[in-house]
């Protein structure tokens, strides 16, 4: 698989469980929520923006726009949101970068590796944090996520995703 082929399996509708673990404040937390993935254009108001902004696009970057509700989570306070990754693609590698803008309009810059296990594991740094993200397939309406935040190698947290792909009739 390569890395095209893994992003349009990736995306879509999904309903997704997550397990928190806090390390440090030995809390551990769960949730319920709906995602909605897609790929944008070049000429999508966003990516025009980042591009006025001076972000080097090219023709080989994709960008996708997740966004979350946690409505199905009843009793939890309602949460919306979203985000934006760009993903810098050479088919003829498994490794390559990884761009994620934050609410504030900055943006952090990662790398991905796509295993031969048909796993994506990316890695962002800002300041001494770093977050590590895995993303695999059980089947093509299965997917799992892990991701591991770190501090000065101190692990300060752990998530684990199921989530199953919604599919309209």
């Amino acid at each position: 698989m390569d890395i095209n082929s893994f992003l349009t399996k990736f995306t879509g509708d999904w309903f997704s469980q997550r397990t928190t673990y806090n390390i440090q404040q030995e809390g551990v937390d769960n949730g319920k929520a709906n995602l909605s993935i897609n790929i944008l254009s070049s000429d999508n108001p966003e990516i025009t923006a980042l591009i006025a902004k001076g972000f080097p696009w090219h023709s080989h970057i994709s960008a996708l726009r997740t966004s979350w509700d946690n409505s199905p989570d009843w009793g939890k306070p309602k949460q919306e949101g979203q985000s934006l990754m760009l993903i810098d693609i050479d088919n003829n590698s498994p490794r390559g970068k990884i761009w994620r803008l934050l609410p504030s309009q900055e943006l952090l810059a990662g790398e991905y590796l796509l295993g031969d296990d048909e796993s994506l594991t990316f890695t962002i740094e800002e300041n001494s944090q770093q977050v590590t993200e895995r993303i695999w397939f059980g089947n093509d309406n299965l997917r799992f996520r892990s991701t591991v935040i770190t501090s000065d190698n101190n692990i300060l947290q752990t998530c684990f995703y199921s989530e199953i792909r919604r599919i309209t009739g």
